[in-house]
């Protein structure tokens, strides 16, 4: 009899006791450590007991998951990590694989329908994305989260409506013509002398945050009609009146402005701009100069 048996009473093997009634002791089980749950580390061969790998399991489901994840990655395409040594075409190559379209114009972008994004901005943030590696998920991923975080906060983002700037630039000299009343041709064409005479025509065209040009700001006009005003009432009438510029200008001076005023982007070539009857007659009067009369 082994020590198992030895160790059984009568009641446990189910003999009956003193009062003729049979009592049955239920077998133990192997005890657990999780309250009744199987441990399935416990079968784990001694050959492997203590693998770093086999920690992180917790339970059974898991190690089938991890298992069917290995089998399906069987055969597929390996990358290898780059080291710090590595070459710009082995760079190339990795980002090929992991997903990096051949050009940067092939990234696919899914925006919101809503988000106006410039044609010019959408192909400079794919050159960088490119040189970057990144792939087809990340770019768009980045895309989107530059829309959502800079587009609405960041004027300069947002692309120029010609419309609206042309609106907004009316508005600007309907605003001076109610201040200025009959007035307003008079302190245009001084604020327009003053800018031609002291700056050049690139500085009035410079583009400001909203898109509108510089020469638009109402207050940049008033501004300059006031200097005007000054000079005029205060140093000496010839020096500066509107049409009274070209008087002391050379033949050379006069084709430089002329050839400021007739840039194909000023107004002397728009009819609808509000100023362009001043560049027109301003440009008649240098004209003079240049063939001597």
């Amino acid at each position: 009899m082994n020590e198992v048996a030895e160790a059984i009473t009568p009641q446990e093997s189910g003999q009956a006791n003193d009062q003729g009634q049979e009592t049955i002791t239920p077998t133990q089980t192997q005890p657990t450590n999780d309250a009744g749950g199987y441990n399935w580390k416990n079968d784990i061969p001694e050959e492997l007991k203590g693998t770093p790998s086999l920690d992180t399991i917790e339970d059974v489901p898991s190690l089938i998951k991890g298992y069917v994840h290995a089998q399906r990655m069987v055969g597929a395409d390996k990358v290898a990590l780059l080291g710090k040594h590595a070459t710009d075409d082995e760079y190339n190559d990795f980002y090929k694989k992991i997903g990096r379209p051949d050009e940067p114009n092939q990234y696919q972008y899914e925006i919101d329908e809503n988000a106006t994004v410039p044609d010019e901005t959408v192909t400079g943030m794919s050159n960088v994305f490119h040189k970057a590696g990144l792939t087809q998920r990340q770019a768009n991923f980045l895309m989107n989260e530059f829309i959502e975080s800079g587009m609405g906060s960041n004027p300069m983002l947002q692309p120029a409506d010609e419309k609206q700037i042309l609106a907004n630039r009316q508005a600007s000299m309907d605003a001076l013509q109610k201040e200025w009343g009959n007035g307003y041709n008079d302190n245009l064409a001084i604020a327009n002398s003053v800018m031609m005479e002291f700056g050049n025509i690139e500085l009035r065209e410079q583009t400001q945050s909203d898109g509108s040009k510089l020469g638009d700001n109402p207050d940049i006009i008033r501004l300059l009609a006031n200097v005007g005003t000054f000079i005029r009432e205060r140093v000496s009438e010839d020096k500066l009146a509107g049409t009274k510029m070209v008087g002391g200008m050379t033949v050379d001076e006069a084709r430089g402005k002329l050839g400021e005023l007739k840039r194909p982007d000023s107004p002397f070539w728009d009819a609808k701009h509000p100023e362009h009857k001043w560049y027109v007659e301003e440009a008649f009067r240098l004209q003079e100069t240049v063939d001597g009369n």
